[in-house]
Parts: C-alpha cells; sequence; structure tokens
C-alpha cells in the first residue's frame, strides 16, 4: 500500500487531526497540530479522504505523553496526547467553524468555552462493554470501529473513582456468572457524593436465575443500586438498592438555601460532569436573566435539571420527556425542591 506524507495543521470534530494531500482533505486519528508523519489512505471519497498513522517523521511539540495506557487501541478516548489548553483552542475553532458553516455566525460572536475544572476523573456514567472469549471475561469498551473489547489495565483516566472502585471488584461478580457470554454491557453510575447504580445488560432467557445471582453476588456492595435489563429500556428492573442517586445544585436565587438537591433514577439521562452540568445552568440563568413572569418550555427536560433551578424566578415551568421514569424524576424533584409552579408530561416533542 502507497503511503503518503501529510502535515496535520488542526483538529476535527470527534479529535482527528486534518491536513491536506493534492488539496484534498485528509482526516488522521490519533495526530496532533503539528505533526508531519506517514500515513495509510484507509478510505478516499470526492471530497476527502481518511488515513491511519504510519509513521512520525516530525512530531509536534504540542504533544503530551497520554495518561492512559490503552489510548489509541480503546475507543473512549481521542484527544489525550493533546494539552488542556491547546484542547480548549482546537474546539473552539471546531465549533467556531460549524455556526459559520451552518448559520453564518460570526466568529466574534462566540464566547470563550468555560473549562472544565478537571479533564480527567470527572465522569459520572460509564458502560462498559463485555466479551467472553475462552473462558475469560474482557471487561472494556470497545476499540473504535469494532466490537472488540479493550480491557481497561487497572482504572479508566476518565471516570469518577467509585467507578473505578467498583470496576475492580466486577471481575468477581463475573466469574461465576452462569451466562457468561448472555452479557454484552454493564452500566456504572455515580451520584455526586454517596450512590452507585449498576445496570446489568442480559441477553439469555434465564431471567429469574440471572436476577437471583446477581442479587447474591452484589449484596455487600453498599449504597450500591443494582437493575437488571433483559431488553430495551421498559424491561429495567431494579434488584435492590435505592430508587434512585442524588447530585446537588447551588441555588442560583435564593441565599438562604445552599443547594438544590436532584435526584435521577438509574437508566435515565443525567448530565455526565457534575461540574460542567453547574456551569451550563448557571450560564442559562444568567442569558435567561427572568423577572418571574416568563413561561419556561424545556424540551427533552428529563428530570428537570435545566428548568427546577430556574423554576423559582419564573411564572411557569412545563417540560416534555418522552422517557417516563425521568418524568417521575422531574416530579419528585418539585417535592423535594418546594417547586409548585412546573408541569411535567411524558409525550413526544412535535414541531
Amino acid at each position: 500500500m502507497i503511503l503518503q506524507t501529510v502535515t496535520i495543521e488542526k483538529m476535527a470534530f470527534g479529535g482527528a487531526g486534518i491536513g491536506h494531500i493534492g488539496g484534498k482533505v485528509c482526516f488522521v486519528p490519533f495526530s496532533a497540530p503539528g505533526d508531519v508523519c506517514t500515513i495509510r489512505i484507509k478510505s478516499e471519497k470526492n471530497s476527502y479522504m481518511e488515513g491511519e498513522l504510519n509513521e512520525m517523521l516530525s512530531p509536534s511539540e504540542l504533544r503530551v505523553i497520554p495518561p492512559c495506557s490503552v489510548f489509541g487501541d480503546c475507543g473512549g478516548c481521542n484527544w489525550q496526547h493533546i494539552p488542556y489548553d491547546v484542547q480548549k483552542k482546537q474546539k473552539q475553532e471546531i465549533f467556531s467553524d460549524l455556526l459559520w458553516r451552518s448559520g453564518k455566525a460570526e466568529r466574534s460572536w462566540i464566547l470563550p468555552i468555560i473549562p472544565a475544572p478537571d479533564p480527567y476523573g470527572y465522569r459520572t456514567r460509564m458502560q462498559f462493554k463485555l466479551r467472553y472469549i475462552a473462558g475469560i471475561m474482557h471487561i472494556g469498551l470497545y476499540r473504535s470501529g469494532t466490537h472488540y473489547v479493550v480491557d481497561i489495565p487497572d482504572v479508566c483516566q476518565i471516570a469518577r473513582e467509585p467507578i473505578n472502585l467498583l470496576l475492580k471488584t466486577l471481575a468477581e461478580v463475573m466469574s461465576g456468572f452462569p451466562e457468561p457470554d448472555k452479557l454484552p454491557q454493564i452500566d456504572v453510575t455515580v451520584g455526586e457524593k454517596d450512590g452507585t447504580a449498576l445496570i446489568f445488560h442480559y441477553t439469555g432467557d434465564k431471567k429469574e436465575e440471572i436476577t437471583r445471582y446477581i442479587k447474591e453476588a452484589t449484596c455487600e456492595y453498599q449504597s450500591t443500586t443494582v437493575s437488571l435489563q433483559s431488553g430495551r429500556k421498559d424491561s429495567l428492573e431494579r434488584i435492590s438498592g435505592d430508587e434512585y442517586l442524588i447530585y446537588s445544585i447551588p441555588d442560583l436565587h435564593d441565599t438562604k438555601s445552599e443547594t438544590i438537591n436532584m435526584t435521577f433514577t438509574p437508566g435515565g439521562f443525567s448530565q455526565v460532569n457534575y461540574p460542567q452540568n453547574q456551569a451550563i445552568i448557571k450560564t442559562v440563568s444568567r442569558w435567561a436573566n427572568l423577572s418571574g413572569t416568563e413561561k419556561i418550555l424545556d424540551i427533552f427536560c428529563g428530570n428537570g435539571n435545566f428548568s427546577i433551578p430556574l423554576a423559582n424566578k419564573a411564572g411557569s415551568v412545563t417540560g416534555f420527556e418522552g422517557y417516563a421514569p425521568s418524568i417521575s424524576d422531574a416530579e419528585r424533584n418539585c417535592r423535594l425542591n418546594g417547586v409548585t409552579n412546573a408541569l411535567f408530561r411524558c409525550c413526544d416533542a412535535v414541531v
């Protein structure tokens, strides 16, 4: 196969570097701005091509050593080889380019990115893939573009500590699993302070036996909700533990109250980065500049994550969401926080 030499100019959405070969855009995963490298062309279209790194002729001065030992093999991350300050600049450019191409929004209109407090150890929810081969259970994430499971060697660098602690014990739970080839995925979610949720995805037909095994195998897990999903989302059944997880949001309006406590049911949507979730809510509140008479419409409202913190400064809140358990979460969050001017409905959003 013929090799091509390319200089990487900038980053693209999804983490691939962008260069040009013969006037055509070329996307190269795991490259960095300033890299000069040889690549193999994997595919070519009319306006662009995709390549894979073959040899680094001159590595960019921007490169750093990724903290994860399986970075580049595991498909969970694609920016770890670039410093966070450079990531922010590149992502700002990507976002600005997108808005200019789609809506002719001037770059001067785009505000700077609000940086995360920590680019690692932030994810509150992980979907670990499982594959049972030759008597060995592999737990990790898919290699990009495949269903090959790359084992997490020690810890996942982007996951919160409670998730990694739980991950270390899951191998023991899996060691005696009755049908290891019928368990493709385990979801792990953590609350802000206490509480963890496990969802075992099971594709076999021995549901009662598997439920008993999981209940016994996880009985010593403290503050952990354990559920089994045997089909679509509506098949989710709680085996043990609390009904919901909790996270907090600083009260945006009432100085007498330090926080708003928000709950969500395992399986429902929640933001994966709690500090950045707070930053988004504060930004929405500042931009809305509510006076107390407005009517807030929250489409795809989930558990009321955005609208409930704003409710005390609005005339009313109406939320729509297609997943019924999330509507129950939103209604519970209203009761917990004394919100009486919000109405949530389980239905599709129709334009």
